[in-house]
């Protein structure tokens, strides 16, 4: 089932999304414009020729420009392509193995996934099998301690350094403390590293 504008905005990352998006949501931008009763696909036209897909049964698509948005804007284009404008698709048109096999992935993993939840489900846990969980559990808790203990003790060594050679040297928007965020989101310490971050 084709999309209506509504949803289409409802799933843009953000308003300049939606400006950029609309600018491409013309045919005329566009190659190959198909769809079938499951997905829509084309070719969006730009600094170069994008392979654009969507699956209509959960409005996810994929693009393959190098855009970090999600879903980018040629994503959210042709979803406003296809709520206003669906006679601009071709149909009865054999998917492309890049539209089909992105497809077929999706829903080979949608269906492990269900199978392992199923799994999980029915399975049988006894003593034994809850205590292996348990100690994997408090082994990684403490492995996590110990990663965050370490993250603390380098970020202290760190704050006394610099308060020890003065505050002065450190500018607005210094490097240093998104790398020492970096650290110490790498030991799982995630809140902490965002204030720091802030601090500079």
């Amino acid at each position: 089932m084709l999309p209506n504008r509504q949803q289409v905005d409802a799933l843009a990352p953000d308003e300049k999304s939606v400006k950029a998006a609309t600018k491409l949501a013309r045919a005329a931008k566009w190659q190959g414009l198909a769809l079938d009763d499951g997905a829509v696909w084309g070719k969006a036209e730009g600094s170069s020729l994008y392979d654009v897909r969507i699956d209509l049964g959960d409005l996810v698509g994929k693009c393959s420009c190098p855009s970090r948005k999600f879903p980018c804007k040629h994503v959210l284009a042709l979803l406003m392509i296809a709520a206003d404008d669906p006679g601009a698709f071709a149909t009865h048109q054999a998917r492309p193995a890049w539209v089909g096999d992105w497809i077929d992935a999706r829903k080979a993993k949608e269906a492990s996934k269900e199978a392992r939840k199923e799994a999980k489900a029915n399975e049988v846990v006894t003593p034994e099998t809850q205590a292996k969980r348990d100690d994997s559990q408090a082994k990684r808790a403490e492995k996590r301690q110990v990663e965050v203990k370490s993250g603390l003790d380098a970020l202290d060594l760190w704050l006394r350094d610099r308060v020890r050679t003065g505050l002065g040297e450190l500018q607005v928007g210094d490097p240093i403390w998104s790398q020492r965020a970096s650290a110490l989101r790498n030991a799982k310490a995630a809140r902490l590293a965002n204030r720091v971050e802030a601090l500079g």
